[in-house]
C-alpha cells in the first residue's frame, strides 16, 4: 500500500516530462498481468500474454470499446485439489471525457472438472485418488466496475467489484489499484493491486495481493516483464516474469 503514493508521484513526474512526446502506441497498454485497462484493444487485434508460464491468455478485440480474454486455468497440474477450468473475461470500456474512461469486466472462472469439496474420500485406484458424490459446483468469477485516467502511456485505474461464488454474489468488497507509467518508447513500470479479505480459496485471488514489474517491448511489439508478486497477506515477495505477443495488429 505505501508503494501506491510514490508511484502516484512518478506518474504526474513522468506525464510532465513525456506530455509532448509522442509515442508510437503499443497493444501491452490494454491488459496488465490479470486484468484490462481503460486502453481497449482496437477491433480486429489479437493479444496473447504469458504470466509465470500458468497464466495463458489470449485477448480479442471485437470493436474498439469490447473484448474478450480467454486463459485455461492450470491450477491441478500443482494442486490435485483444485479443478482445471477456464477463465472467461469479458470487457467493456468508453470514454467519459478525454482523459478519462470507465469500464467493467466480469473475470469468470468456468470448471471443467469436478470439484471435490462434497465428497468423499474412498481410497486409491491406480494410484490415483478416488472420492464418491463428485459434483460439479457453480460459476466462479470476480465482477469489476473501474474508472482509468490517464493516457494509454500513463494511467491510473481504480476498481471496485466483487467475487462470485458458486452462482451467488458475494457481499465483501474486493478493491483494485493499477498504475502504468511510461519512460521512454520501449520501456514500462507497472504496479497492479487487489485488496480482499481472502475468503475465497478456489479463485486466483484468494488474498491480497499485487504486481510490481518493468516492461521491455522490443521493435516488434513483443514485450518481456520481470518484477516481483506482492504478497500482502503473507508479507512476502516471489518473482514474477511475463512476456505477451500481439498475434494481430493495426495501424490505428
Amino acid at each position: 500500500m505505501r508503494l501506491i503514493p510514490l508511484f502516484l508521484l512518478l506518474a504526474a513526474t513522468l506525464h510532465a516530462q513525456s506530455a509532448k512526446k509522442n509515442f508510437f502506441r503499443q497493444q501491452q497498454s490494454a491488459y496488465q498481468v490479470l486484468a484490462p485497462t481503460g486502453h481497449s484493444l482496437k477491433g480486429g487485434e489479437i493479444l496473447y500474454t504469458n504470466g509465470m508460464i500458468v497464466l495463458n491468455s489470449v485477448h480479442f478485440g471485437l470493436t474498439d470499446h469490447i473484448s474478450i480474454s480467454t486463459m485455461p486455468t492450470l491450477w491441478s497440474l500443482f494442486d490435485s485439489w483444485m479443478p482445471m477450468g477456464l477463465m472467461v473475461q469479458p470487457q467493456v470500456s468508453f470514454p467519459l471525457a478525454k482523459h478519462l474512461k470507465m469500464g467493467g469486466y466480469f473475470l469468470a472462472n468456468i470448471p471443467l472438472e469436478k470439484r471435490l469439496e462434497n465428497a468423499e474420500f474412498i481410497g486409491f485406484i491406480d494410484n490415483q485418488p478416488r472420492f464418491r458424490n463428485q459434483s460439479f459446483s457453480g460459476l466462479d468469477g470476480l465482477m469489476m466496475g473501474y474508472l482509468t485516467v490517464g493516457t494509454s502511456n500513463h494511467f491510473l485505474t481504480v476498481g471496485h467489484g466483487r467475487f462470485v461464488e458458486e452462482d451467488a454474489i458475494q457481499p465483501e468488497p474486493v478493491w483494485q489499484v493499477s498504475i502504468g507509467l511510461r519512460y521512454g518508447p520501449r520501456g514500462w513500470l507497472m504496479m497492479e493491486n487487489y485488496f480482499t479479505d481472502g475468503r475465497f480459496e478456489d479463485f486466483i485471488l484468494d488474498d491480497s495481493l499485487g504486481f510490481l514489474y518493468g516492461r521491455f517491448v522490443t521493435y516488434k511489439g513483443h514485450a518481456f516483464e520481470y518484477g516481483v508478486t506482492l504478497l500482502y497477506n503473507w508479507g512476502g515477495v516471489v518473482p514474477y516474469l511475463g512476456f505477451s505477443v500481439p498475434v494481430r495488429r493495426l495501424n490505428r
